[in-house]
């Protein structure tokens, strides 16, 4: 690949001719022509890049990119840019000294293709990750969809579970009131004064048995009656 291509310079292979209307009779700043030339005296093949540029010129990359822009401004260089197929810049240029009208017309970018192996394994290992990335979303879905069927399961079932609430809340209020008889009973034996713990008793379920239980749900005021009912048989 070359990088410098020189248009009617007579450049030999041991020195570097350059045309008196560059040198002399151009428009262009005294480093400028410095640039110029040492461009000129390049082979055509090598890579100039700018740190051996500023190197070989003692100047910065500010300095260097300023007399560049000059030459090209001025319409002694071409500078020509490459891009992959992708339209990504490589970090490479060529240079065209002293162009033609054609070539400055012609445009500033070269796409190449860059089938190496520098850059194709790159590109395969991007496409595998991100394959490699869409596998656990893909597994997040079958993960979560036994806990949503198990939550519609459990909103089929409510019609059930209300069926048999009635029949499991019976049998709870029986269980709960055979255990609230028989705790009583065991602290009956350590109360010394029973007739006044009596007294003291029926006076609280009296109170229980004035209490308005309108308010109440109809399945919680069936409870409260049978408690009561249950309680005033205790009592005969």
């Amino acid at each position: 690949m070359n990088y410098i291509l020189k248009n009617n310079l007579n450049v030999e292979s041991n020195y570097t001719k350059t045309a008196n209307s560059i040198l002399i009779d151009s428009p262009l700043s005294r480093d400028a022509r410095i640039v110029f030339i040492t461009l000129s005296s390049l082979a055509s093949s090598f890579n100039p890049r700018k740190e051996f540029l500023c190197k070989q010129l003692d100047m910065n990359a500010k300095t260097l990119n300023k007399y560049l822009k000059e030459l090209v401004q001025k319409g002694f260089l071409k500078i020509i840019y490459y891009k992959n197929k992708l339209g990504k810049f490589l970090g490479k240029r060529a240079y065209i000294l002293a162009p033609t009208k054609e070539q400055l017309e012609q445009d500033d970018c070269i796409i190449i293709d860059e089938s190496n192996r520098a850059e194709t394994p790159k590109f395969t290992m991007w496409q595998k990750a991100q394959k490699q990335a869409e596998k656990p979303l893909k597994t997040e879905v079958f993960t979560e969809t036994p806990i949503f069927t198990t939550l519609i399961n459990k909103k089929n079932n409510n019609k059930h579970e209300k069926m048999d609430s009635n029949v499991n809340e019976n049998f709870q209020d029986q269980a709960d009131q055979k255990n609230k008889h028989d705790n009583f009973s065991c602290f009956r034996g350590s109360i010394k004064n029973f007739s006044m713990f009596k007294r003291f008793n029926d006076f609280i379920f009296s109170i229980l048995g004035n209490l308005d239980t309108r308010g109440l749900e109809k399945r919680d005021k069936q409870a409260f009656e049978r408690f009561l009912h249950y309680r005033n048989e205790k009592k005969s």
